[in-house]
């Protein structure tokens, strides 16, 4: 689907912790290593979206559930922009990147996530301001 707007994002190797896995995939969408961004804040659990469908031939599983549960992270970016390269990666899953007002993502997601995102921004808004 063209111009579809989503946050980097991926699962969580085993024996690896949530914040470890968030740099890892930022490193392997965007090129940004972790000295590049800190943690401001996370939201507080995990939050999950369930795809639009029924999921009786998804991968050959039958479910009730099928959609991903997601921590979320607030970071601030210490690097140059020409640090972001989302094409330069292996297994890009990217094609351009951009900064927007906060909200746009919310606005922009697929519908089927929206909710999910308005809960873990108005989660981590309070948290933008945070002096070093």
């Amino acid at each position: 689907m063209d111009d579809q707007w989503q946050f980097p994002q991926g699962g969580i190797d085993k024996g690896e912790q949530p914040h470890q896995a968030m740099y890892r995939e930022l490193e392997e969408e965007l090129g940004i290593s972790e000295s590049d961004a800190t943690i401001l804040a996370q939201t507080k659990s995990f939050l999950r979206y369930q795809f639009p469908m029924t999921a009786t031939d998804f991968k050959g599983i039958t479910t009730e559930y099928l959609g991903q549960e997601l921590l979320f992270f607030l970071l601030k970016f210490h690097g140059p922009d020409s640090l972001i390269d989302v094409c330069g990666v292996d297994h890009a899953e990217f094609d351009r990147w951009s900064w927007v007002d906060y909200w746009i993502p919310a606005e922009t997601i697929v519908e089927f996530k929206r909710d999910m995102y308005r809960r873990a921004l108005t989660e981590l808004k309070p948290f933008l301001f945070i002096e070093d």
